[in-house]
Order: C-alpha cells, then structure tokens, then sequence
C-alpha cells in the first residue's frame, strides 16, 4: 500500500497484473546480481530440508483474460527462473519470483505452493507470509486464513507496517466488519509507528465512511498537523479538502 495517500485511495488495493507494469505484491528486499546467491535457503542448500521442492514447472495455468502478449512475457520470465532454479534450488530470490510470475500469471495455486514452501523453509519470511495473506483475502478469499498470515507477519517482524495495513483493508471491507476490530488494529500500528501519516488518514477515512464525522474530522486534523510538520504542501491540500467535504 502506498504511503501518504487519502484514506478513500489508501484503502483500494489494486493487483497489477502485466509483468511490464511491475509486480504489486511485496518482493524480497534482497537482490540477485551477478550470478550471486543473496537469499540462500540453508535446509535445502545442505540437504536437511525434509519436505518436497515445489514442481519446476513452466506450464502456467493462465487467466484467459489475460492479453496474448502479457501471458508470452510472463511465460518467458517464468520459463527463465525455472531454468535457473534448476541449478541453484537453494536460491530464495528465484523461488519468490517464480511465485510473483506464476501470481501475475493467474496461477494462484502454484504461487500458494511456492510461498508456502518458502514458510517451510523459512518460517521468518514475512514477504511471504504477506503474500499468502493477500492471496487469500483477495484472491482465494479465506479470511481466517488470510488474518492468520498477516497476523504472524507481524509477530515475525512488528516493526513492518504493511501487514497492519492488510489487516486493516481486510477487517473495513471483508471480514469482522461489524466489529472493532478495524480500529483496533489500526490503534496497535499507531502505538508501534506513532509517526506514521498513515494511521490517521487510514482512521479519518473510516470514521467518515461509516458516519462518525467528529471523530472523522479529529483523525485528519491530526494527519493534517503530521503533514505540515514534514513539510508536504500537496497531502495538506489534500487533507483539507477533505475536511472540506465533512458535514
């Protein structure tokens, strides 16, 4: 989700799906460069890892809405990883793009696997777990299984604000939505990242969408003070016409 944006914009996920457009779900923050192995996936470089490698397949089950072209592009990044997978199943990076192709692709099924292979093998990798989250929310739409994720995204690393954003997205507009439990979550982010613009444009968007105007307004008052202290004159326009448009 991207940062600083008006709750209404904030709160719309949007999953791109052509590769030459970019990849919208969370990528590993490691890269791989010449050759080089950045994300090595110990258990199964040394051979302790005791379950099944995901199948090295390049046949994706596309979305036949897709354009002939994006699924030709995404064919050939798919058909490159494997390739490379092939020589190094060690390597983490690979796994996770393969997963980001397959997903972009309209596999989900084999995206799931793989992501789940990488929590296997590394229960900490809270890229994954995220994407797992977000497959199930949107796409396979299993919320239990969905909070499940992103709540242990959060317990792996709580100094990541994204999975507090999910579970926010997921309690406002699918799950538990007659209850607290969306401000809730969003109090728990603003006590773990209380300089973060996000909580209060988040809160001031859902507190006016569901007719509470005074605490709607309370919330970008305050993001509006957050938005002169670091100085972003188009977000304090922003903010202030939208509480313009409270009652």
């Amino acid at each position: 989700m991207p940062l600083t944006k008006l709750a209404p914009l904030a709160g719309t996920v949007v999953l791109l799906i052509a590769l030459v457009v970019g990849i919208s779900y969370f990528t590993n923050s490691q890269t791989i460069s010449g050759g080089d192995v950045y994300y090595v996936l110990a258990p199964v470089k040394d051979g302790t890892y005791a379950g099944t490698l995901p199948p090295l397949t390049t046949d994706v089950a596309f979305d036949q809405t897709l354009p002939a072209e994006a699924q030709r592009a995404i064919q050939e990044k798919v058909d490159g990883t494997v390739a490379a997978l092939e020589g190094t199943p060690y390597d983490g990076n690979l796994w996770m793009e393969l997963a980001l192709y397959y997903h972009s692709g309209g596999d989900f099924a084999r995206a799931r696997t793989v992501w789940e292979f990488m929590i296997a093998v590394d229960p900490n990798n809270v890229t994954a777990l995220g994407n797992l989250g977000r497959l199930h929310h949107f796409q396979l739409k299993e919320y239990v299984r969905a909070e499940e994720y992103f709540n242990q995204a959060i317990s792996v690393n709580p100094d990541r604000p994204e999975a507090y954003y999910e579970l926010f997205d997921l309690y406002r507009y699918s799950y538990k939505q007659d209850t607290t439990a969306a401000v809730d979550i969003m109090k728990r982010a603003g006590t773990q990242f209380p300089d973060d613009i996000n909580v209060p444009l988040l809160l001031g968007g859902y507190f006016r969408d569901t007719g509470r105007p005074n605490q709607a307004r309370a919330q970008f008052e305050d993001a509006l003070g957050r938005a002169r202290t670091i100085g972003d004159v188009t977000l304090m326009q922003n903010i202030t016409n939208e509480l313009a448009r409270i009652p």
